[in-house]
C-alpha cells in the first residue's frame, strides 16, 4: 500500500515518464495506490491558482478519482502531534501539511512517495524510521514512513527504476 504525495501526483499529471514508470510499476505489484486529503487539497489549490484553471481541475480530478484518500483519523491526530513535538524540539520543524501527511500515512500503515526530499528526509525517533531513496536518472525519491520504537537510521541507496 503507497500513499502519493502531492509532488508526485504533480510529476503524474505533468506526465514525467520517471513517474509514470514507477506508478506503472507499483500497479503491476498490485499496490494500492492511495492519497491524502491534504494532498488534494493542495492539487486543487494548485489548479484553482493556475492560468488554465478548467484543464487543471480536469487533470486533477481525473487522477484523484482513481485513488483512494485516506481517513485522518484520531491515530493521525496523535502521530501530528507527537512528529510537530520532536521535530519542534530538533530544530527541524517543516511544514504543518507536510506532517499531516506523513501523520495520516504513518496511521495509515502507507508508504508515502514522493519528490519533496527537502521536507520528508528527516528524522522522526521514536515514531518513525525514514529511509530516502533516491532513483537513478531522476529526481524522484521515495520516502517509507514505517512504525518503529527504533532511533532514526537515514540511508541512501540507488536503486533503478526498471
Amino acid at each position: 500500500m503507497v500513499c502519493l504525495e502531492t509532488d508526485f501526483l504533480i510529476a503524474l499529471i505533468r506526465k514525467d515518464k520517471y513517474a509514470l514508470k514507477k506508478l506503472r510499476n507499483l500497479l503491476a505489484e498490485g499496490e494500492r495506490i492511495t492519497t491524502t486529503p491534504i494532498n488534494a487539497s493542495e492539487l486543487f489549490k494548485g489548479a484553482y491558482l493556475s492560468e488554465r484553471v478548467d484543464d487543471n481541475l480536469k487533470a486533477v480530478s481525473g487522477i484523484l478519482d482513481r485513488l483512494k484518500l485516506l481517513d485522518f483519523t484520531f491515530r493521525a491526530a496523535k502521530h501530528y502531534g507527537e512528529i510537530y513535538s520532536e521535530l519542534k524540539e530538533k530544530g527541524e520543524l517543516i511544514g504543518d501539511m507536510a506532517i499531516l501527511v506523513a501523520s495520516i500515512t504513518l496511521a495509515s500503515n502507507e508508504k508515502l512517495i514522493t519528490r519533496n526530499i527537502k521536507h520528508f528526509n528527516i528524522s522522526f525517533t521514536s515514531t518513525t524510521l525514514v529511509e530516502t531513496l533516491p532513483l537513478l536518472n531522476s529526481m524522484l525519491s521515495i520516502t517509507l514512513f514505517l512504525p518503529s520504537n527504533k532511533i532514526i537510521l537515514k540511508n541512501s541507496f540507488s536503486l533503478s527504476l526498471r
